[in-house]
């Protein structure tokens, strides 16, 4: 059962900036990232669902340090959407590797929204 207060971002299509929100979610509490809804939760769709996912789970993973793998869980969801599951990680700071732990690196959840986190 998902819990009710969990942070939920809708995304109509995959982009590269899934990577800022990872982060933040794992810097903080975890939350979830439905991609083929858009930000009124209506269905859109992905299509062709197998390529989107390998290309979400290659990005993320080349886009994060430390490794997010263990945190995530990327799936199908009714053959509609994709459900991603993000977990509070346990080796925080998280960053964007292009970035590093520097400004605009490590980014964490606040007010319902992904921001750079503070020095």
């Amino acid at each position: 059962m998902q819990d009710k207060n969990r942070d939920i971002i809708f995304m109509s299509n995959f982009t590269l900036d899934i990577a800022k929100d990872v982060v933040a979610f794992m810097n903080t509490a975890g939350g979830t990232i439905l991609i083929g809804v858009d930000k009124d939760a209506k269905v859109q769709g992905i299509d062709p669902m197998d390529s989107v996912i390998t290309h979400i789970k290659l990005n993320l993973v080349h886009a994060i340090n430390p490794d997010p793998t263990p945190f995530l869980s990327i799936r199908a969801k009714h053959k509609d959407f994709i459900y991603i599951d993000v977990s509070s990680g346990k080796h925080r700071p998280y960053y964007l590797s292009n970035k590093g732990m520097k400004a605009g690196g490590v980014y964490v959840r606040h007010a319902g929204s992904s921001q750079p986190k503070s020095n």
